[in-house]
C-alpha cells in the first residue's frame, strides 16, 4: 500500500484518553511513520508546531501517569481566561466569531510538510472553521469524521435558531469540501446520508485481538464480585453511575462481597471523586491507566463491565447515534457486560440486537439490582453470552480489517 503524507487535525492528542483520541491513535498505528503528522491544538498552544512520526503517539504533556501527580495547571492570565471560556457556556457563542489561531511555527511546518491528505474530526462551528483554514494552506484532499451527533448541538443557546442555521451551513460546506467522509455508527450513517445527500463510511475504534487475547479471563472473576466502569464521567452518564453505586451498596448490605470500581481520566478525576464520597469500602474512584496493557489487564479482571447512558433528554439527544470507543474493546475481552440506558440510544439498541450484553432499559434501582443479582447467581450464562460479542468484534473491529478498509478509502485518488 502506497501511503500518502497525511496531516491529522485534532483538538487534543492521539492518545489523550478521549474517545476520538483513542480511536485516531488505533486507526493510524498502521500508517507509515515517515508520512504521518498531527496538528494538535493543545500541542500548538504549549509547545508550538506539529507532531511527526512516532511523536504523534506520545503521551501529551500534562497528563497524569502512575509516576506523576496532578496534571499541569495554567498560570498566566491569558491561560486562565482561555481555560475559563473553554469550560463556560460562553464558548458555544464564540465558536462563530473567535479568530482561528494557529502559530506561525505550526503554519511554517505544515507548509514545509506539504500534506497530501488532511483528516479531521469535526464538530462545532469553530472546529470546522479551523479545518477549513488549514485546508486553504495546502493542496491536500480532505477527509472528515463525525464522532458525535451534531445536528442539535446549539439547541439550548439564546438565538439558537441562528446558531443552528449557521452550524448547518458550515456542516454542509465541510461535507462538500471533503473527498472522504466517515461517521462512527451505522445509525449515524443512515441519518447523515439523508441530511447531506452524500455517502459516508462507518469507522469505529479497532482492536488488536491478538494482544487482547492474553487478557481474557481464564476463570470467572466473581470473588469478590467486581463491577468496573472505565471512561469519562459527565452529564451523559453520571445519573446511572450514581445508580450503580446505590445498587452495589444495596447488594453489599444484603451480605454479598461486591465492589464498584470507577476509573476515569486526568482532569475528570477530582470531579468524579467528589460525586462518590460514601461507602468507600465497596465503591472506589481512581485514575484510568493510559498504557493499553495496564488498561486491558484491569478490565480483564472485572466480573462485569458497565456501560451507562443516562435517561435524561440531554443524554438521549447528544449520544443517540453514537458508538462508544470502549464497545469493541469490551466485546473483545469476553467479560460479561451490562449496557444500561434507553432503547432510543443506538448503543443500547445495538447491544440488544446483537445479544452481547445484558441490556437494562429500566431507569429504576430495582431493575439494576436484579440484573446484578442475576449475574451473581447465574454467571456462567452471561459468560456464554460473551461469545456473541467476540464474534462481532472479530468480524467488525479487528484492527487489520478495519485499517485496511479505512486506508483504502482514504487513499483513493
Amino acid at each position: 500500500m502506497r501511503f500518502k503524507k497525511i496531516l491529522i487535525v485534532s483538538d487534543g492528542n492521539l492518545n489523550d484518553g478521549t474517545g476520538s483520541g483513542v480511536t485516531l491513535s488505533n486507526l493510524f498505528r498502521g500508517w507509515s511513520l515517515e508520512r504521518l503528522a498531527v496538528y494538535s491544538v493543545k500541542n500548538d498552544k504549549t509547545n508550538q508546531g506539529i507532531l511527526l512520526g512516532d511523536d504523534c503517539f506520545r503521551v501529551p504533556a500534562g497528563k497524569k501517569h502512575k509516576h506523576t501527580n496532578n496534571p499541569v495547571k495554567s498560570t498566566g492570565i491569558f491561560d486562565f481566561a482561555r481555560d475559563w471560556i473553554a469550560k463556560s457556556r460562553i464558548r458555544s457563542y464564540l465558536t462563530l466569531f473567535a479568530p482561528v489561531s494557529i502559530t506561525s511555527v505550526a503554519e511554517a511546518q505544515i507548509n514545509n510538510y506539504d500534506p497530501e491528505i488532511i483528516y479531521a474530526p469535526v464538530s462545532d462551528i469553530f472546529s470546522i472553521r479551523r479545518v477549513m483554514h488549514i485546508k486553504k494552506m495546502t493542496k491536500a484532499n480532505l477527509g472528515i469524521v463525525f464522532f458525535d451527533d451534531l445536528i442539535d448541538r446549539y439547541d439550548n443557546l439564546l438565538f439558537s435558531a441562528f446558531y443552528k442555521w449557521a452550524h448547518l451551513r458550515f456542516l454542509r460546506r465541510i461535507v462538500a469540501l471533503a473527498k472522504v467522509r466517515y461517521v462512527c455508527s451505522e445509525a449515524m450513517r443512515v441519518e447523515y446520508e439523508g441530511i447531506f445527500n452524500v455517502s459516508f463510511g462507518v469507522v469505529s475504534n479497532p482492536v488488536d485481538l491478538e494482544k487482547i487475547a492474553a487478557f481474557r479471563p481464564k476463570d470467572p472473576f466473581i470473588n469478590p464480585f467486581r463491577i468496573v466502569y472505565a471512561g469519562t464521567v459527565n452529564s451523559k452518564n453520571i445519573n446511572n453511575l450514581k445508580l450503580m453505586a446505590q445498587a452495589v451498596e444495596h447488594i453489599s448490605e444484603m451480605g454479598y462481597e461486591i465492589k464498584f470500581n470507577l476509573y476515569t481520566f486526568g482532569a475528570k478525576l477530582n470531579v468524579a471523586q467528589a460525586q462518590f464520597t460514601e461507602n468507600e469500602d465497596c465503591i472506589t474512584v481512581d485514575l484510568a491507566p493510559i498504557d493499553d496493557m495496564e488498561l486491558f489487564s484491569l478490565l480483564g479482571q472485572a466480573s462485569i463491565l458497565y456501560i451507562p447512558m443516562d435517561f435524561s433528554k440531554e443524554s438521549v439527544k447528544s449520544i443517540r447515534l453514537s458508538y462508544l470507543t470502549k464497545q469493541p474493546l469490551y466485546m473483545s475481552l469476553r467479560v460479561p457486560l451490562i449496557v444500561h440506558g434507553p432503547l432510543s440510544i443506538h448503543v443500547v439498541e445495538h447491544a440488544q440486537a446483537h445479544g452481547y450484553a445484558d441490556v437494562v432499559t429500566d431507569p429504576s434501582l430495582d431493575a439494576l439490582v436484579q440484573s446484578i443479582l442475576d449475574h451473581i447467581n447465574g454467571y456462567d450464562k452471561f459468560v456464554q453470552r460473551t461469545d456473541f460479542g467476540l464474534a462481532y468484534a472479530k468480524e467488525n473491529h479487528c484492527i487489520k480489517k478495519v485499517q485496511e478498509s479505512f486506508y483504502s478509502r482514504l487513499l483513493q485518488p
